[in-house]
């Protein structure tokens, strides 16, 4: 499930040239990442790269990404496990959106340490809370 995850996440922008993957970070039950969207007027100014993409839920926006890149996962690896009702994905996704420089290094920095915090991640399931559960 993570090669495929991980060969999903780099072959993004293959698919969708409107976008740039900054530092990520492929964890055993989600992904943390930084994606850069080029913009209309990125667009305007004559990158080559895409044409003008509207802003919203629409081509261009981080919802077509994630909802691309969770049904890519999804249909590979129900086809490689045949298990055609494998459920793959949590329903939604948490964003935000980097404003400035310094935004942008908290946020590198919390993707690079991540692994270093797995063992203490409530969602790990060899995690025991200090409660005792």
């Amino acid at each position: 499930m993570g090669e495929i995850a991980l060969e999903e996440w780099l072959a993004g922008p293959v698919h969708r040239r409107e976008i740039e993957l900054g530092k990520f970070c492929l964890m055993p039950n989600h992904l943390h990442a930084i994606v850069s969207i080029v913009t209309h007027a990125q667009a305007l100014e004559g990158d080559p790269r895409v044409a003008p993409t509207p802003r919203g839920p629409g081509r261009g926006s981080i919802g077509a990404l994630v909802s691309g890149y969770k049904a890519a996962v999804t249909k590979r690896y129900r086809r490689e496990i045949s298990e055609p009702d494998a459920v793959v994905w949590q329903r939604n996704y948490y964003e935000h959106v980097i404003r400035d420089q310094e935004d942008w290094y908290r946020i590198e920095e919390y993707i690079l340490a991540n692994p270093r915090r797995w063992a203490e991640d409530a969602e790990n399931p060899s995690y025991i809370a200090s409660s005792g559960h």
